[in-house]
């Protein structure tokens, strides 16, 4: 579903699954176009060499098995059956090295830990983290504005795998983009 994705991160094989992949994968959540631009916006101050590299990104998963792909859109499917997750951002902090806006969701926190239960045993440790929006890959610049706090309503989810490119390419592959049906 193209028009889930982040503008210029269109996947190439749009309609189909992918096969599996050796690369990690990453899940996260397809935000309202406002709030992606907004949140590019920062990125493009904050993080210009991030930004082509990786949009910006409402984080569920980040380090899912890809030789596990179609399991676990099956199960995407599944948990996403009820009605879109709404969502309010909150002000830009320092975490683990990067700038990131939590995020308060109770709806995402309850699709994320129904996923995380099903995908027990899967899960690295650096999917333990609540669903936070990257702005940057480090803190080396000064704090990025708080971006539009919303409510906003979650538009699917999007299956990303993570294959850095050592000729400065982007680092992420779009594969996957379900839509919320409510």
């Amino acid at each position: 579903m193209v028009g889930l994705w982040p503008a210029g991160w269109a996947p190439a094989c749009a309609g189909r699954l992918p096969t599996a992949t050796a690369a990690p994968l990453i899940l996260s959540v397809a935000v309202p176009d406002a709030l992606q631009r907004a949140a590019e916006a920062v990125r493009g101050v904050h993080a210009p060499e991030a930004a082509a590299r990786t949009p910006a990104h409402l984080t569920l998963f980040r380090h899912l098995p890809g030789l596990e792909l179609r399991a676990l859109v099956s199960d995407m499917r599944q948990a996403m059956a009820g009605e879109a997750p709404t969502f309010r951002v909150q002000l830009p902090k320092a975490w683990n090295g990067r700038w990131v806006a939590p995020v308060g969701a109770p709806g995402l926190d309850a699709l994320r830990a129904e996923l995380a239960q099903r995908w027990h045993g899967l899960l690295a440790p650096g999917d333990l983290a609540h669903p936070h929006l990257h702005i940057s890959l480090s803190t080396g610049r000064s704090a990025p504005p708080a971006l539009p706090e919303g409510p906003w309503r979650a538009r699917g989810l999007l299956l990303w795998a993570h294959q850095p490119d050592e000729r400065g390419g982007p680092f992420w592959t779009p594969l996957v983009a379900l839509a919320f049906r409510g």
